[in-house]
């Protein structure tokens, strides 16, 4: 997921970026990082330690993004 973002980003900014907004653009870019956020934060939780309301709280805002 990490080297399809930066293989594709230059192509991304060009057509996505610059482009208007409609909802399908809120879409692809909410699913698209939504779900590079929800990995990162994944391995942020696995080496460190966190309490549950932290996570649950992160797990919140990562289903969030990702509906």
């Amino acid at each position: 997921m990490i080297w399809d973002v930066f293989a594709l980003f230059p192509e991304e900014v060009r057509h996505i970026w610059f482009a208007r907004l409609t909802p399908t653009k809120v879409v692809y870019l909410l699913t698209r990082y939504g779900t590079l956020l929800f990995q990162v934060s994944v391995v942020a939780l696995n080496i460190s330690t966190i309490s549950i309301g932290k996570l649950l709280v992160l797990l919140a805002i990562s289903f969030l993004l990702l509906y």
